[in-house]
C-alpha cells in the first residue's frame, strides 16, 4: 500500500502546483489588463475586471427544471383509479369522443322497452315520426349517383375512352406512320383519342422500326429536353439543389 500513498501524495503535490500556476497566470492576466486600460475611467477598468473575473470563474450555471407535461390519466376529471388485488394501478378513461352524461341521446322507438312512458319525455320530439311535422332538420338519405353529380359542371373535354379496343396491323402502322410524321402534334394524346386507345399503348408501339422511326425518337427526346430544360431554368436555388440531389440518387439505383 505504500505505492499507492506515494502515488495520492504525488498527485495532491502535482495539483496543488498546477492550482498555484492558475492562480499566477489569472493575476499576470488582470495586471496586464489594469495596465492597458490605465488611461481610461475607474468605472471601465472595474468593468473589465469584473469580466474576466466571471470569464476565469469555474463554477457551472445551475440547469434548469424541464417542463414536465401533465398525464392525462392523472389530470382528467372523468378518470376511475382502481387497485387491483395484484397491487397495480388500472385507470379507465372513457374516450373524449363519446359523449359526456349531460348530453344524452334519444333512442328509437324499437330500442325502447316502454314507448309510451318514452312519449312523456322532452326527448319524444326528437324522434323521427313519418308524418309528424317536427322542429329538427330532415335525416339524410343516400343521393342517387346523378342525382349527387347533377351541382358538378360539365367537363371541357371528354373524357377518355377505357382502353379495350384493339388495333389491326393496318391502324398500327398508321399510327407509326403519324407519329413519325410530326410527333408535336400528334401526340401519345392525341393518337389515343383518335383510335380509342390509352397513352401507355401509344407508348408501347412507338415510332417502328428502321431508320427513320430512330430519327423521329430521337428529335422527339430532344424537344421534350429542351422543354424541360427551359422549365427548369425558373427554379430556384431549393428546386435546383433538390434535382440535382435527384439525379445523384438515380445514378445509384
Amino acid at each position: 500500500m505504500d505505492w499507492l500513498r506515494n502515488l495520492a501524495r504525488v498527485y495532491c503535490t502535482t495539483l496543488r502546483y498546477a492550482q498555484s500556476i492558475q492562480r499566477d497566470i489569472e493575476l499576470l492576466l488582470l495586471a496586464a489588463i489594469a495596465l492597458t486600460l490605465s488611461h481610461s475611467t475607474t468605472t471601465r477598468q472595474h468593468a473589465v475586471m469584473a469580466t474576466v473575473a466571471r470569464a476565469f470563474k469555474a463554477t457551472a450555471p445551475v440547469a434548469q427544471r424541464l417542463r414536465r407535461t401533465r398525464d392525462p390519466l392523472t389530470s382528467s376529471s372523468v378518470a376511475q383509479h382502481f387497485t387491483l388485488p395484484s397491487g397495480s394501478h388500472f385507470v379507465v378513461r372513457p374516450p373524449p369522443s363519446v359523449l359526456p352524461p349531460t348530453l344524452p341521446i334519444p333512442p328509437t322507438e324499437a330500442a325502447l322497452p316502454h314507448a309510451d312512458k318514452f312519449a312523456q319525455t322532452p326527448f319524444a320530439s326528437a324522434v323521427h315520426q313519418p308524418g309528424v311535422a317536427s322542429s329538427l332538420p330532415p335525416s339524410l338519405h343516400a343521393q342517387q349517383p346523378q342525382q349527387a353529380n347533377q351541382h358538378l359542371l360539365s367537363p371541357s373535354r371528354p373524357p377518355a375512352p377505357t382502353p379495350n379496343k384493339k388495333l389491326s396491323p393496318q391502324e398500327v402502322q398508321e399510327l407509326q406512320a403519324l407519329r413519325r410524321s410530326d410527333s408535336n402534334y400528334w401526340t401519345t394524346g392525341t393518337l389515343a383519342r383518335k383510335f380509342g386507345i390509352s397513352r401507355n399503348t401509344v407508348t408501347m408501339f412507338g415510332f417502328g422500326e428502321g431508320i427513320e422511326a430512330e430519327r423521329a425518337a430521337a428529335e422527339r427526346k430532344r424537344v421534350v429536353e429542351a422543354a424541360k430544360a427551359r422549365r427548369e431554368e425558373r427554379y430556384g436555388w431549393r428546386k435546383a439543389i433538390a434535382r440535382e440531389e435527384r439525379q445523384r440518387r438515380r445514378t445509384l439505383w
